[in-house]
This record gives C-alpha cells, structure tokens and sequence, in this order.
C-alpha cells in the first residue's frame, strides 16, 4: 500500500511538472515570436519574463504613457537584473523626459555591462550623443568602428559629431583606423580632408590592401593631379608614366595605360602633369 501511494504521489508531481514545462514552453515561445494580445490576462501569464516586460513598456511608451513604459521597464529589470535592452530602453525613456542625469547615470551602468560587446554600442553612442556624454561616446567609437557592418554609420556619426573637422575626428580615432577613415572620405570625394589623413599614416597604412593605387586614382578622378603624382613619385621614385611602350600587361595604376572594350582603344587619364598620350 505505501509503494502504491508513493508511486501515485510520484506520479502526480512528474505530471504537474511536465504540465508547467509546456505551459512555460508555449509562452516562452510567444515571447520570442512577440505574438502578443496585450490584455490583462497575457500580461499576468507573462510576468516571469523580462523580454515581456520590455516590449510590453514599449508599447506603452509609444502609447505615450511613460509611466507605465517606466513601470513595465523596472519591472523587467526586477527579473533580471542584467537585461540591457531594459536598461537601455529605460535610459531613452528618462532621456526623452527630460532627466537627463538619471539617463546618463543608467546608461554609463550599461556600458560597464557591455564592455567588449558589440551588439549594443550603437544605440548607446546614439544616446551618449544626444546627452553630450563625451566620454561614453568617446571611448565606444573606436570599438564600433572596427566592425565592418558598423564601419561606415560609425565615421558618419563622428563627421558629424565633429562637425566636418577632419583635424578633431584624427585626434579621436586611433591609427588602425586611419586606412579605413581614407576609404571614407574617398567615397565622399573630400579629397583635401583625404590629403590630410593620408599625410599622418604610416608606410605600412599606405599600402595596406593596395590603398595608395586606389588613393591615387581617386585624386586623379578629382582632377588633382600635381597631388596624385607628388605621391606616386614619394612612394615610387618614378617620375610618372610607367609602361609607356607596353612592356608589360596594364595595371591599374592611374599612370598606366588604360583600355576600353569596343573597336577603339585608348587611355582614359592624363598621365603627366602638362602631358597626355593617347592612343587609338
């Protein structure tokens, strides 16, 4: 009689288990896939999860009611502690009020949580701008610009911080960062602020992935040619053209011969300061 008992009770608790694993399984999964109701009765079924709180104070602050999104925020941090996103949302929240203080106070926590962690720096350096936190921004900016997806959004967000001054953006970034800046400013065809990076990189920058042939071209395709050719000749020695009677195939330096598909022929640059050749 007492094995048939404890077998039952035994029973009954691996059932209630299993019962609570799907259960808690079924609304895991509808946090994950936000498939919100948004009533009373989901949110108390919900309360265990941090992310619910969070998207839950979302839809509250869109709803302009910043109250409740601040309430459903803390609520999510109450479970856990360490949810970024949460400190992060709740950060803007305080931001967009008006505490400024606050904001800052809560978004410098969040930064000591994701020190070496890419996924959350660009919001925090969206909010470290709008906050006027040099520091946050400063320190974070480097970080984010070594990472290829982020790269160009993150020398946009410093021109800009910068205000255009190439000077001020060469004294923040560091000079692993320079090759990629050049590449930047080449894009936007600001040669003379290209001129200047390029006048503080190093040999090896210089040459780093074929930058030079390629900072070359584009000053002759902005149509500075005495700078192009100050350069090539510095890094070269050679006075300019080069292959002049085809002794070897075309490269793609500005100062070689450059060919076009069709019956004629011919070279598509200048290649010496006062000079040009063409052929057909």
């Amino acid at each position: 009689m007492v094995v048939v008992f404890r077998k039952t009770i035994l029973t009954l608790l691996l059932l209630a288990l299993s019962i609570w694993v799907v259960r808690y399984g079924l609304l895991r999964q509808r946090v994950e896939a936000r498939n919100y109701r948004y009533t009373a009765a989901e949110r108390q079924a919900l309360q265990s999860f941090a992310d619910a709180w969070v998207d839950y104070g979302i839809k509250a602050w869109y709803e302009n009611q910043p109250d409740t999104a601040r309430a459903d925020f803390r609520n999510g941090l109450a479970r856990n502690a360490l949810h970024v996103d949460a400190w992060l949302e709740l950060a803007r929240l305080e931001a967009t009020l008006g505490n400024a203080s606050e904001a800052g106070a809560i978004l410098a926590f969040a930064d000591t949580l994701t020190r070496n962690v890419v996924k959350w720096k660009w919001p925090q350096l969206l909010l470290a701008r709008d906050l006027g936190i040099e520091s946050i921004f400063l320190d974070n900016i480097n970080f984010v610009v070594a990472y290829p997806q982020l790269r160009m959004d993150a020398l946009n967000l410093l021109d800009r911080h910068v205000e255009g001054d190439t000077s001020a953006a060469l004294r923040i970034l560091e000079p692993r960062h320079l090759p990629d800046y050049l590449g930047w400013l080449m894009r936007w065809k600001r040669w003379a602020d290209g001129l200047a990076v390029w006048g503080t990189m190093t040999e090896p920058q210089q040459q780093q992935d074929g930058l030079q042939d390629r900072f070359i071209n584009f000053l002759v395709g902005q149509k500075q040619i005495r700078a192009a050719i100050e350069i090539w000749q510095a890094e070269t020695g050679n006075p300019g053209w080069i292959n002049p009677g085809f002794e070897a195939p075309f490269s793609t330096s500005a100062f070689d011969w450059k060919a076009s598909s069709g019956e004629h022929w011919r070279d598509r640059k200048s290649t010496r300061l006062n000079s040009s050749h063409r052929i057909r």
